[in-house]
Formats: structure tokens, C-alpha cells, sequence
């Protein structure tokens, strides 16, 4: 019916959704991501939202690590809710050729959307 036809030209004129989620101790990854959004954004085929991955270090270890507080303008990434997005960018350091352990933490709390297939194609 047209009602129906119209709902659905209307979804496939709608911008795809990217996750730009990153983990950055000391702001330069932070810094990437950011201009990341604005290179999605850009195109004028997507729009891209910002999260920050979750800090798994105590705050004691973050002073002595001499860290800077993380940004109260970027939301912490739900892992939950990535199934929602139509795409998952990642920003990232490497601690001695691996990825850091928030991120694997992160990951590691996707499962039960991968076994759903929530996150396939993304």
C-alpha cells in the first residue's frame, strides 16, 4: 500500500549510523577519532557518533600514570548497544602490538550479540 512504500523509500534515504568508539589514556587517540567523524560526516553518506571505551584502570594508577581526566563530553560506549549502529569504526593504541585491555574488555562484552548475529555485516 503507499503508506507502507512511503515508510519504506523513507528508510532508504536514511544515513547509515557509524560508531566511532576509541580508547585513548592520554587524548591522542582521542584526537584520531575525532577527525574521524568529521572524514564520515564529510561524505554526506553517513553520520557518525563518538563514544569513549570504558577505563578498566583504578584512578590511583591513572594519577601515577600522570593520565588526564577523560572527556565529560563524550559518552562511555554501552558494548550492549552497538547492535543498533550500521557500522562500528574503532580507534585504538597498541600496548606492545596488542590491542589495550579495555578494548579486549569491551569485545569481550559483545558476545552475546555476536552469537545473536546483532553485530554481522558491521
Amino acid at each position: 500500500d503507499y503508506a507502507s512504500s512511503k515508510m519504506a523509500a523513507a528508510n532508504a534515504l536514511k544515513k547509515p549510523v557509524i560508531a566511532v568508539a576509541y580508547y585513548s589514556m592520554y587524548g591522542h587517540v582521542h584526537t584520531l577519532a575525532k577527525e574521524m567523524v568529521k572524514g564520515i560526516e564529510a561524505t554526506g553518506r553517513a553520520k557518525a557518533e563518538l563514544y569513549q571505551i570504558a577505563e578498566t584502570l583504578p584512578s590511583e594508577v591513572l594519577t601515577a600514570m600522570k593520565a588526564p581526566p577523560k572527556p565529560a563530553d563524550v559518552p562511555v560506549l554501552d558494548p550492549f548497544e552497538l547492535g543498533k549502529f550500521d557500522g562500528i569504526a574503532l580507534g585504538l593504541p597498541t600496548r606492545f602490538g596488542l590491542l589495550p585491555a579495555q578494548v579486549k574488555a569491551m569485545m569481550d562484552a559483545t558476545g552475546a550479540l555476536w552469537a545473536a548475529g546483532a553485530l554481522r555485516g558491521k
